[in-house]
């Protein structure tokens, strides 16, 4: 019996050397970096995305006062339009009656965000029964309320409808 060529081993102690770990660990930071930075982004858009739908939301809710006529409780008079108010990121809807402000009554104000997504200040009007946008105590005509800074808005035309755009 032939036996074959003698193996020899080379041992090698067990474990990684410092090269090894800190290759290891810049790509671990890289990924991780990269994964915060997406992520940041992604949670601004989906803040930008909520403002847009509570915005919204609100503005539909100021249209249906004026179609409906609705008034808040207590208050008996004819109503010529319903105003929305948008300052420093807290929404107003005010019922404004007949007789040029006299009666004025507030429907609800209430802060639309608790991020720090910004939301363009602008007041408009919609009128009684048909709820069409209408000049107002300096309101605008086409209604454009932009939110944060990546494009996201609502908008409402002059017949009163109500839409939104997404960059």
């Amino acid at each position: 019996m032939k036996n074959g060529p003698a193996k020899s081993f080379a041992f090698r102690q067990a474990g990684f050397s410092l090269i090894e770990i800190i290759i290891v660990t810049v790509i671990i930071l890289l990924i991780t970096g990269g994964t915060m930075v997406t992520t940041g982004a992604y949670k601004d858009r989906q803040e930008q995305v909520a403002a847009m739908g509570e915005v919204r939301s609100f503005v539909e809710l100021a249209r249906n006062y004026a179609v409906t006529m609705q008034w808040p409780a207590g208050t008996n008079t004819d109503q010529k339009y319903t105003q929305v108010a948008i300052a420093a990121n807290k929404i107003t809807i005010t019922a404004i009656p007949v007789d040029g402000g006299l009666g004025t009554a507030v429907f609800t104000e209430k802060d639309i965000t608790d991020s720090d997504v910004t939301i363009s200040n602008i007041v408009f009007c919609f009128s009684a029964y048909d709820a069409k946008v209408t000049d107002c105590a300096g309101g605008v005509l086409s209604p454009e309320i932009l939110i944060g800074t990546n494009g996201y808005k609502v908008l409402i035309n002059s017949n009163g409808q109500i839409g939104q755009t997404s960059p």
